[in-house]
């Protein structure tokens, strides 16, 4: 079996390397010169689309970008997205809510139209533009194989978008695409997008995996894969009836814990701390205690205390207070007591949140 090296990238970093792949790559717009080139189209478009219910601001104008990436991301074009506003609407202009809408839809249409020609007057490219590029040359060493791991963004905030999909079945050069996802992920929708944009797609289940292997595009049978099941640890030679330990408190678990560990690794036991996880329902008082027991014990961990701080306001307030005290009021940890909404400060007759 041979190994081969993965480059394991983000979605912006993939169109970082594909982008560096082509033989005569553009220069690529920073945010700054996108930002700008939107609000001089937005001055633009306003001018000429009569009396607005609204006044252009920067923040408005950064949605109106947003809004743009959206669509396009969604492999829509700006004469789509007006003619089915359009369509919507109607004929009818006896509505004033419905008139108002139109003058907004068009003025959306005429500034995203105006940015486009912009951008494309500068020399340089947005991520649309490349994308274009992409499909239309080809690259001097083109990626011959690519393996998608995450969702699409309706699965996932972090996920691919339509035009990245398509944009992975039309770039010159690749040879395999091959996509990995769970079960749980293929039910919520997922699946049937996927057969919707690439019908026909041929699948392959974990099962079917594991029963001896699959073959590459080289012609190399890939090593078959195993999935790993979660292995419970009970305490030695506890009866089968009670497979649970009975401690003091949440700090002699830790330490039991610890312990266990350390025991197992005198024993010669292979323990890979980093697929070596502690599960609690309540876990938050537990972060605590685990910073002094493991930190003692010389044992290298992890916690994930930010969901369990921001799910309990009350403990999050009074975890503020504990770290000005314990840092002996150092900046840092007053600035972000002062921050905290969950107080207010007073001075005489003003207060300060």
């Amino acid at each position: 079996m041979r190994t081969v090296d993965a480059d394991v990238v983000t979605r912006d970093e993939l169109y970082d390397r594909l982008h560096a792949r082509l033989a005569d790559p553009p220069r690529r717009l920073s945010p700054l010169e996108r930002d700008v080139m939107v609000q001089a189209a937005a001055r633009a478009a306003a001018g000429g689309a009569g009396a607005l219910s609204f006044r252009l601001r920067p923040g408005l104008t950064a949605e109106m970008l947003r809004l743009y990436d959206q669509l396009r991301r969604q492999s829509q074009q700006v004469k789509r997205f007006e003619e089915l506003i359009e369509e919507a609407l109607g004929s009818d202009d006896v509505d004033r809510a419905a008139r108002r809408m139109r003058i907004q839809t068009r003025f959306l249409a005429d500034a995203f139209r105006d940015y486009e020609r912009r951008a494309r007057e500068s020399g340089g490219c947005d991520e649309h533009m490349l994308r274009e590029r992409l499909i239309a040359q080809p690259a001097v060493e083109p990626v011959r194989r690519i393996i998608v791991t995450i969702p699409d963004w309706i699965a996932d905030a972090g996920g691919l978008y339509q035009a990245d999909f398509d944009l992975l079945t039309r770039i010159p050069g690749l040879e395999s695409l091959d996509i990995v996802s769970t079960e749980r992920v293929l039910a919520s929708g997922f699946h049937e997008r996927l057969h919707n944009w690439w019908p026909g797609l041929d699948e392959v289940s974990g099962e079917d995996v594991d029963a001896g292997g699959t073959r590459g595009a080289d012609s190399e049978v890939v090593q078959a894969f195993r999935p790993a099941k979660p292995v419970l640890i009970t305490p030695p030679n506890a009866p089968p009836d009670e497979p649970w330990w009975t401690l003091r408190d949440r700090e002699e678990e830790l330490v039991a814990i610890a312990r266990q560990l350390k025991a197992d690794r005198r024993n010669g036991e292979a323990v890979a701390l980093e697929r070596t996880a502690i599960v609690y329902k309540h876990p938050l008082p537990y972060l605590y205690a685990a910073a002094e027991v493991f930190k003692s014990a010389g044992i290298p961990y992890q916690t994930s205390d930010a969901l369990p701080l921001a799910a309990e306001p009350t403990s999050a307030a009074f975890d503020l207070v504990l770290d000005a005290v314990s840092s002996r009021f150092s900046r840092s940890t007053l600035i972000a007591l002062l921050r905290s909404p969950h107080f207010v400060f007073r001075s005489g007759e003003t207060g300060a949140r």
